[in-house]
């Protein structure tokens, strides 16, 4: 009778200490990025930034891709929470929940020591977390919205429920370090005041160079930094260019493609090619060409390509 009490406690000791660990997240490096996709909606979605074009805030479930607001950076905090911010918006924009009283909406928000920032990340097996704020408490998750479009996010009741379900991919380095992130930042066309939109064609011609403002003429360039800059300009209409604020978390990359005289240009896909202010754009090495897509409200703009510089 004792050798069977002492089992039966040993089982529950052990079966306490499995519990416990199952409840901890892996270890995250603040250094690196990582994709987020749901169990219900697999790796085909991942978790995004809406481009919108005014405060690119929002977020989405968005076909997964090379961009940057896929890449999202999870830093530990204290008490063992994590912030989450992305590779496009920066430290500066933390995942956070919206405090409007239903408190189930989220957004990017100016990063500080809100508890709508703080999330913990806990495992739930089979290579899957549960996501959840230091504001609302384990009872809520983030979630799928199940609305037939199956892309909106909210906080909602935690539960056994496969949109609840995170997975979280380190990407690796060889994938992040070969993409840029940038900005559609200004659109001129000489003789023009106000130049909206821009066509790309074939003819059009893309150059790389660093910016240095001596006073700030636009808001994302603030005077004293220095900016790598894509310059896009058409060759059949009075040379209009279009500029975009770019950078890389590979150093390499960037030391190779900062500065290089034009390279015509070459138009992929089958979307209208134009650019306008505020569009994200990101870029990456494929074999010896700079492919570049540039996104707006959550849908290609334009597509293009230019030879690698040597």
């Amino acid at each position: 009778m004792k050798q069977s009490n002492f089992i039966t406690i040993t089982l529950l000791f052990l079966t306490f200490c499995c519990a416990s660990l199952n409840t901890h997240a892996q270890a995250y490096d603040g250094k690196k990025f990582y994709r987020l996709t749901t169990q219900w909606q697999g790796d085909d979605k991942s978790l995004d930034i809406v481009n919108d074009g005014k405060n690119n805030n929002q977020l989405q479930l968005a076909k997964t891709g090379n961009y940057s607001g896929q890449y999202w950076k999870i830093t530990p905090i204290s008490g063992g929470y994590y912030r989450l911010t992305t590779y496009w918006q920066g430290d500066d924009k933390s995942l956070d929940v919206i405090n409007d009283g239903k408190n189930n909406k989220l957004h990017l928000a100016k990063t500080g020591n809100y508890s709508g920032q703080y999330w913990k990340i806990t495992a739930l097996g089979g290579g899957y977390y549960r996501l959840t704020s230091k504001f609302q408490g384990d009872d809520k998750s983030l979630d799928v919205i199940n609305d037939g479009k199956n892309n909106q996010l909210q906080l909602a009741k935690s539960g056994q429920f496969s949109g609840q379900y995170w997975k979280i991919t380190e990407i690796p380095t060889s994938s992040a370090g070969n993409v840029c992130a940038g900005t559609v930042h200004n659109l001129n066309k000489p003789g023009v005041s106000v130049f909206k939109s821009m066509t790309l064609t074939n003819q059009d011609v893309i150059g790389a160079t660093q910016y240095v403002p001596s006073k700030t003429q636009f808001p994302d360039l603030p005077a004293g930094g220095t900016y790598n800059i894509f310059m896009v300009t058409q060759k059949d209409n009075n040379n209009a260019q279009a500029f975009i604020n770019w950078s890389s978390p590979d150093k390499a990359l960037e030391k190779k493609i900062k500065n290089f005289n034009s390279i015509a240009i070459q138009l992929e896909g089958n979307s209208a090619n134009t650019l306008e202010v505020g569009d994200q754009a990101s870029a990456n090495l494929q074999g010896g060409r700079i492919v570049f897509t540039v996104m707006r409200a959550g849908k290609i703009a334009a597509q293009f390509s230019c030879a690698a510089p040597q």
